[in-house]
């Protein structure tokens, strides 16, 4: 009595193979004579040939359609991990710019202002844009401590002829030991807002800070801080 197998591939993605064959190897030869289970027939080749053929065919198809398969879904997996590591990249990267000039604007809002006469908000939030801008600035303290640190006083745009634009952040600290001296800090941005360099120096020992101005001299094309 035949019956019909169906043989199967990895996956399903191949059509189904039909293969026709006897329920026990064929117990008799092609005329018609018994002959002993699974041995060949007049041809030399008996029916449990054609099985075995067929099943290492079969074993062979799946093995190369699980290597393809193996390979697509790895190249796919990893196309889509870059895509999404490149998405992820470029939404950091346009929130990160925007976050920059949102503070850089903050900051042009004090242009020429006496930054001492701020209340509490205000000096947090220019706080807050300083350290979106200067990568190497740590967020203020909210206690008493922070009075010992640098103070922001004036912010300037400093101009001249030939020269870009800078502006230049005018931060003092005051708070030295006697006798000592008044310390101070500048740090100059260019016009977009990207940061060129911090200077820092002091009056020099037992000499304090009196007041300050911005002057032109002869020999600077941009006015320089003066300090008595």
């Amino acid at each position: 009595m035949a019956r019909v197998v169906q043989g199967l591939t990895a996956g399903k993605t191949l059509p189904s193979l039909l293969f026709l064959c006897n329920e026990r190897c064929s117990t008799r030869n092609q005329n018609g004579t018994p002959r002993a289970q699974g041995l060949p027939d007049a041809s030399g080749r008996g029916d449990c040939f054609h099985i075995r053929a067929f099943s290492r065919f079969r074993r062979v198809c799946q093995s190369s359609l699980s290597i393809l398969l193996h390979g697509v879904k790895r190249s796919t997996l990893v196309l889509g991990l870059l895509g999404f590591i490149s998405i992820v990249a470029g939404v950091a990267a346009y929130w990160k710019a925007t976050e920059h000039q949102r503070a850089w604007k903050f900051l042009l809002g004090f242009l020429d202002k006496d930054l001492r006469t701020c209340d509490k908000d205000t000096g947090t939030r220019l706080d807050a844009a300083l350290v979106k801008l200067i990568l190497s600035r740590k967020p203020r303290r909210s206690d008493l401590l922070d009075i010992f640190d640098y103070q922001p006083w004036f912010v300037w745009r400093l101009q001249a002829d030939n020269h870009p634009d800078r502006v230049v952040i005018f931060e003092v600290n005051e708070t030295g030991g006697h006798p000592g001296s008044t310390r101070f800090r500048l740090t100059t941005f260019s016009k977009e807002g990207r940061r060129c360099n911090t200077t820092e120096f002091t009056t020099g020992h037992r000499n304090y800070m009196g007041g300050f101005e911005l002057r032109k001299v002869p020999v600077s094309a941009y006015p320089v801080l003066e300090v008595h």
